[in-house]
């Protein structure tokens, strides 16, 4: 049985830059983030939930995108879901294994197939035996950012105390305050850009009227 899995399944949105996160961010402390003493089923759609990988092997087509890049995508989201930690054992080009913790036998594997050039997933063992995590190392502030940017863009006065409720609520994970505060922090530096190049666009439309039609006349109330 084959699974197709199109670009809409990926999460839209503002794309952010991140660097590791820090406590001694320094654009961090100091400034108005730092803290004062203050759904995913890609996985699911690319995968069946079958132990005999060999006699229904998953193909995975990604039209217009890396398959290598979705299948990675798929796992990270798959493992944040769940609340597992995934590791990659192996991550290359045209090859993917992925395992849980050490006495855990959930594990996958995927290749890319040389006739289709779609990845394909080979060995695929459901079932964790693993406790739930609380903290996940793929749960960085660029991830939290990107999730929850329309929030901000709703509610820029969302303290780091509800966007920590927030996060616990639809993750169940408990990321520390500073990650949180740089990530409040990455999603407005988005949605301000966003609207400074919209507001900057507003002048090409004044010249582009004045072009078309000479006797037009563009007023810009600041």
């Amino acid at each position: 049985m084959s699974q197709k899995v199109c670009d809409d399944q990926v999460a839209k949105g503002d794309k952010i830059d991140d660097e590791d996160d820090s406590e001694l961010d320094p654009d961090f402390i100091d400034s108005d983030y730092e803290v004062d003493k203050g759904d995913d089923d890609v996985f699911d759609n690319c995968v069946d939930q079958t132990e005999n990988a060999e006699a229904s092997k998953q193909v995975v087509e990604l039209p217009g995108c890396d398959p290598d890049d979705e299948v990675r995508r798929a796992i990270k989201q798959y493992s944040v879901k769940n609340r597992v930690a995934i590791r990659f054992a192996r991550n290359t080009k045209k090859r993917i294994e992925a395992k849980c913790a050490e006495e855990c036998p959930w594990m996958l594997n995927a290749s890319e197939d040389s006739r289709t050039k779609c990845f394909m997933i080979k060995q695929y063992v459901d079932g964790h035996k693993c406790q739930k995590e609380w903290e996940l190392n793929y749960v960085t502030a660029r991830y939290l950012a990107n999730r929850y940017i329309e929030s901000f863009r709703d509610n820029d006065k969302m303290t780091l105390k509800s966007f920590a409720k927030v996060v616990q609520k639809d993750l169940n994970v408990t990321p520390s305050i500073y990650k949180l505060g740089r990530a409040r922090r990455l999603a407005m530096e988005a949605i301000h850009g966003d609207e400074i190049a919209q507001y900057d666009m507003l002048w090409d439309y004044g010249q582009e009227l004045r072009t078309s039609n000479p006797r037009s006349k563009f007023f810009l109330n600041l």
